[in-house]
This record gives structure tokens, C-alpha cells and sequence, in this order.
């Protein structure tokens, strides 16, 4: 086991004679504005028959993006469960990959991609409830929902 740190941030590598050595991910909360957390997966990349399927016009998505907003374009589709990003570029913004269909296990190491995927909190309903009231009189049974 070892530990190494990105920008402060510790991850814990585990090795198993079943798998490569692959990174603990990191539990990171919430960005500005959203609601989910997030597990950052360092050096790790999903794709078609990799462990995800691309979202449609987001392979990557037009232009680049820091990682808070290629993170916020995950959280505003419904349909997103991973932001890619390409790490290999030495500019303060990168390219954002969005991902559905995720299988962390079936992503492959991949030292120039970073793996976000969000952990979206079930939305709550809420139903109403019906009351049903039974009564009996004298003249029979009467219910009332």
C-alpha cells in the first residue's frame, strides 16, 4: 500500500494479485451551486467498451473547461455519471468527456485522464397520502377515501 498526494489531496493505491494497482478513489463534496458529491478516480480513463458509453455531442464536448466546470456540465445532465477530463494538456483548462453507463471497474489506468463521477443523491417525491375512513351505520358500511 502506498499514499501519494495531488494539490493536498491523499489517495491510498491498493495492490491485489487479481487487478492492477488502481487508486482508493477520493470522496470530494459538493461543487459551488451543486448537490452531489463526487469520487475523483487520478489517472484513470472510461470509454465505449471501457468501463462507459459516451454522451452524444460530449466526446469530448466543444471547447475546454476546468475541472469544477466540466464537472458542473456532468451535474446538469440527468443522463451524465462521469466526467472524463484529458489531464495531458498543460493549459489551466482541459478537454471534458461525459460519460453514462459507468463500470469503474472495467475503466482502464490511464496516467493523462482523470475520473469524476458523481454520486447524485435520490431526489426525494413526495407522495401524497390518501386517508380512508370507514364507518358503520346502521344502514351498512360506508367508505370514504
Amino acid at each position: 500500500t502506498t499514499t501519494t498526494s495531488l494539490t493536498g489531496v491523499s489517495t491510498v493505491s491498493t495492490t491485489s494479485a487479481a487487478t492492477s494497482t488502481r487508486s482508493a478513489p477520493v470522496i470530494f463534496p459538493p461543487i459551488e451551486g451543486g448537490s452531489a458529491n463526487w469520487a475523483f478516480h487520478l489517472g484513470l480513463n472510461c470509454w465505449e467498451e471501457h468501463g462507459a458509453v459516451s454522451l452524444p455531442d460530449a466526446n469530448p464536448l466543444l471547447g475546454t473547461y476546468t475541472v469544477e466546470e466540466c464537472r458542473q456540465q456532468c451535474e446538469m445532465n440527468p443522463d451524465c455519471e462521469a466526467a472524463v477530463i484529458a489531464t495531458h494538456v498543460s493549459t489551466p483548462t482541459f478537454p471534458c468527456f461525459l460519460r453514462t453507463s459507468v463500470v469503474i471497474a472495467q475503466c482502464r489506468s490511464y496516467a493523462d485522464f482523470d475520473v469524476w463521477e458523481i454520486q447524485r443523491t435520490p431526489s426525494t417525491t413526495s407522495l401524497s397520502s390518501s386517508t380512508t375512513s370507514t364507518s358503520v351505520t346502521s344502514t351498512g358500511v360506508s367508505t370514504v377515501s
